[in-house]
């Protein structure tokens, strides 16, 4: 029994160290998401540049690479845009792109956590909710999660294949195969190096 009780504390410390630790990674990568800029287009320096693959931005009026996308938000262009977020109120592009998915990925495990932590009192055998309480408790926890796994998966197929949310629906009102017509590298690893660099999360 002591031994248990040892390797349950143990347990819970590990789960605790781990729970406090997405937090302070979610707030962390949330904040580079805020704060980070997109990857906003300085058309002088890119004047310079010997680009050969150009297009005019008909609102700027300005030659831009080809990832590049205007935002009607920010009135600029961004470098690889995916979207215009809200709840960061930035846009989500090269720069930031890789905070704005690891933010997703914490949110994801938080929503894990905390959709345990509220299932778990049907299974105890003390309850100091009613059900009805913990039955609204969980179904939110459950519809976050669900949410949550959602975002995770649609943003890591569009990593995994080099690809923005706006290339793939360029692609698809163009009725043409979003996978053939991609940036994708040569291998895995590459596009995953492409989005997150090739040290770690924060040094490209």
């Amino acid at each position: 029994d002591l031994f248990l009780s040892g390797g349950l504390k143990s347990i819970k410390f590990i789960i605790s160290i781990f729970f406090y630790f997405s937090v302070v990674m979610a707030i962390v990568c949330h904040i580079l998401t805020i704060t980070t800029d997109p990857g906003s287009l300085n058309y002088d320096i890119i004047s310079q540049l010997n680009i050969k693959e150009k297009e005019l931005c008909l609102k700027c009026e300005k030659n831009r690479p080809l990832r590049a996308h205007h935002c009607s938000i920010c009135k600029k262009c961004h470098i690889r845009m995916d979207h215009h977020c809200p709840w960061v109120n930035n846009c989500i592009g090269f720069s930031n792109f890789r905070y704005f998915a690891l933010f997703l990925f914490y949110l994801l495990i938080l929503c894990i956590y905390n959709t345990i932590l509220s299932v778990s009192p049907f299974f105890g055998r003390k309850r100091k909710s009613s059900n009805t309480e913990l039955s609204f408790v969980s179904l939110l926890a459950v519809c976050g999660i669900m949410i949550m796994v959602f975002f995770n998966l649609w943003y890591w197929i569009l990593i995994i294949n080099n690809k923005t949310s706006i290339e793939f629906w360029e692609g698809k009102l163009k009725l043409k195969n979003w996978i053939i017509k991609s940036y994708s590298m040569k291998t895995f690893k590459e596009n995953l190096y492409f989005t997150f660099g090739s040290k770690n999360i924060f040094n490209r």
